[in-house]
């Protein structure tokens, strides 16, 4: 960079090197600044934009230059530049007569210092969770810094301007422990930035959710898109699985949307620095609709229900007879919605079909796929027209029945061709 000192403020010259006899007929630069400074050497912070301002009287033409590269030939004018190193920014403006006026203002750039990162066991928002009695791993980076001084409470870390060190807290640490960081640059410019840190013993699971809930269970339509979200506690790493396929850039706490097109499982396993880990998971049970009758229509069995054959017509008319009560079902399957509504019925003590609410209801079945590709019903019931939904009617298709089952399902398929075992 020149010396400022050596740099007179202005030069006015006239056409070859006379000096004008008139001062009125100079051409004059009023302004010209640099962020506000019309000083010989103004010192900017590196790589941010400046405002440069210029104006002039009695000028028929000018010329705007950094260094040797024209910027721009205005008489008067604001624009923004960013300077990465030493500079020197022109100002020359001329009249008529060829008298020339100009003015020279040095730059030198300064990167302030930022902390571009600064983290504790991979999280960078207080509080930081840190197992005890484990490696820990601290992480900085401040561009533009000359110096930082990272402590541990009183401890200090480390000096340099970017680092990965490990740390470890004690059984006994102290339960409310900060780790601080301070940078500044070679003009005293300064920046600091702190963590407060939440001692635990093992990493934990925070939430891990489906649509913002977090069911064991969900039934969702094929083809359709969630958002899967996570967080953990004091873990190094996680890792999401959808069905055996991992998601990709997996971190401690992220989201995705994901698709689905099949019964799988979502999971998450977070590991801390101690080896341990923590896992959840949600089981994706696919809706099935469009034409299901190659599908559905066989033998359900549920060791709580018992047995039940299903038969879904062309013209979707449902049937279904089941063993409790000499039970059956009547309704009309939706192909839009997977959904069957309908009636339910039982047999009285007497043995004669009943009217009454405690014999007769509702039903609404749906059917899906589970994450091993199993056909499961899944439907609820109420006594009467208007009694309390009950949400347990859950068996699952038994493509190869068993003996015993075989009995059962022969048994209930003789009275599924009897229409009057059937609701009135």
């Amino acid at each position: 960079m020149p010396d400022p000192t050596s740099l007179s403020e202005n030069a006015i010259f006239a056409g070859g090197g006379k000096k004008s006899k008139s001062s009125n007929e100079l051409p004059a630069i009023e302004t010209f600044s640099v962020s506000g400074q019309s000083k010989l050497l103004v010192n900017v912070p590196k790589g941010i934009p400046q405002k440069i301002e210029w104006k002039t009287s009695r000028a028929e033409t000018c010329s705007l230059k950094q260094d040797d590269k024209l910027i721009n030939s205005g008489l008067s004018g604001v624009i923004e530049l960013s300077f990465e190193s030493d500079s020197t920014m022109t100002l020359r403006c001329s009249n008529e007569r060829s008298n020339f006026v100009e003015k020279t203002i040095n730059i030198g750039p300064i990167a302030e210092p930022t902390i571009a990162k600064f983290m504790l066991a991979n999280q960078d928002i207080s509080p930081v969770f840190a197992i005890t009695d484990a490696d820990q791993t601290i992480e900085w980076d401040a561009p533009g810094a000359s110096a930082c001084l990272v402590r541990l409470d009183n401890q200090i870390i480390g000096t340099e301007t970017s680092a990965t060190k490990k740390i470890r807290f004690p059984l006994d640490a102290n339960e409310d422990a900060t780790v601080s960081i301070k940078c500044q640059n070679s003009d005293g410019e300064e920046v600091s930035k702190s963590l407060s840190i939440t001692l635990i013993d093992e990493v934990k699971v925070a939430s891990f959710t489906l649509d913002g809930e977090s069911p064991r269970t969900a039934v969702l339509s094929s083809g359709t898109t969630h958002l899967i979200e996570w967080t953990s506690i004091g873990a190094e790493s996680c890792v999401v699985k959808h069905g055996n396929q991992e998601i990709s850039n997996t971190t401690i706490a992220g989201a995705a949307n994901l698709t689905f097109s099949s019964g799988t499982e979502l999971s998450i396993q977070c590991k801390d620095a101690k080896g341990k880990k923590k896992s959840k998971g949600i089981d994706i049970n696919l809706l099935l609709a469009g034409n299901l009758a190659n599908i559905i229509n066989g033998f359900f069995y549920d060791s709580d229900w018992g047995g039940m054959v299903v038969r879904l017509e062309n013209n979707n008319s449902f049937l279904a007879t089941y063993g409790n009560n000499g039970g059956s079902v009547i309704g009309t399957y939706d192909p839009t919605t997977g959904i069957v509504k309908g009636r339910w019925c039982e047999l009285d003590e007497f043995g004669n079909r009943a009217t009454n609410d405690n014999y007769v209801g509702d039903i609404e079945f749906e059917f899906v796929e589970d994450k091993k590709g199993n056909v499961q019903l899944q439907g609820r019931w109420r006594e009467g027209d208007d009694g309390k939904w009950h949400k347990n009617w859950e068996m699952k298709l038994e493509p190869q029945p068993d003996l015993e089952q075989q009995q059962i399902q022969q048994t209930l398929s003789l009275r599924l061709n009897n229409p009057a075992v059937f609701c009135p």
